[in-house]
């Protein structure tokens, strides 16, 4: 009977993405603006469909503050912000007018949250936070 050599248990990792390889990816043709997908902690996650009234909402909240902020506040609708080289929400009011802004530029971070509420709260809150 031949013996069998023992190995180390090898240990899976994830990969982490950075913003960077994500766009380089999306210029690659890898990924596609189509794609329905978010950076989360370096992670590609499928993001649900949007539903009527969360296009709704954020069509409200897009005008309200457009109407009531002053002219030097960017309003940047599901437009990245650069909270680190792993993750990216969409929706702020920042005073960054020549590129995605960063967390000292934002003023306010808006998630429209409908069916992904739990999600949202459990995830994407401590990140943004």
């Amino acid at each position: 009977m031949a013996e069998v050599a023992s190995h180390p248990a090898i240990r899976v990792q994830p990969r982490r993405f950075t913003s960077d390889e994500v766009q380089t990816m999306l210029r690659a043709g890898i990924l596609h603006e189509d794609d329905r997908l978010e950076l989360i902690d370096g992670q590609l996650i499928p993001m649900s469909l949007t539903g009527d009234p969360h296009i709704a909402c954020i069509h409200r909240l897009t005008r309200l503050f457009v109407e009531r902020t002053h002219s030097e506040i960017m309003v940047s609708v599901q437009n990245p912000v650069r909270i680190d080289e792993h993750n990216e929400p969409d929706v702020v009011l920042t005073t960054a007018t020549d590129r995605a802004p960063r967390p000292g530029d934002v003023l306010l971070l808006v998630e429209v949250a409908d069916s992904s509420l739990t999600h949202d709260r459990e995830t994407r809150l401590p990140l943004y936070a």
